[in-house]
């Protein structure tokens, strides 16, 4: 698994003997701050790394069909880094997948709507994509959180967990991708 964006390494909690992941952020003190005070990737061990970088960047210097999944979870401030959402970018990304693999946005966002950003560009490379809106906030203090999936071949999708609680994407028709 790559994860665009470390934050507090809390996806490292899924690493395992089986499960490698890979996390790719631009800024040293955010690794600084995951592994000072948060466990998550102190305690994925040989299970996890970091590199740091854009995210972009270092995921094209990587070899193609590397990833399972890609994470890009990197939109949840008030400025994105929004080359890493681009049709350029979506195409990329797709080459470092392995068959079968899943493109994951992470796009909660309180102040932009990056939802409908990754669906037009996931729809307008042909992609199928499909959303998850978690708007539940219990236990108190969770945070609701939007996902945006997409694969290769509808069937790709299979793999999720619960794919039940996911909707096809909607081609938004006010935005254009870019």
């Amino acid at each position: 698994v790559g994860v665009v964006g470390l934050g507090t390494g809390s996806i490292a909690a899924y690493g395992g003997p089986t499960r490698h992941i890979t996390f790719f952020d631009v800024d040293p003190q955010v690794v600084t701050i995951a592994t000072t005070f948060f466990t998550f990737v102190r305690r994925c061990g040989d299970n996890c790394n970091i590199i740091i970088g854009d995210g972009r960047l270092s995921i094209q210097a990587q070899p193609d069909h590397e990833f399972d999944m890609l994470v890009l979870d990197a939109f949840n401030s008030d400025s994105i880094p929004s080359h890493l959402v681009s049709r350029e970018a979506v195409r990329m990304y797709m080459t470092k997948l392995k068959p079968g693999g899943i493109l994951l946005f992470h796009v909660s966002n309180r102040y932009l709507d990056v939802e409908k950003l990754a669906s037009i560009v996931a729809s307008d490379e042909g992609l199928p994509a499909f959303v998850r809106n978690d708007d539940d906030e219990e236990p108190f203090g969770k945070s609701t959180s939007d996902y945006v999936a997409a694969v290769r071949n509808k069937e790709d999708f299979a793999a999720i967990r619960n794919p039940d609680d996911w909707d096809p994407v909607v081609r938004p028709t006010d935005i254009k991708s870019w």
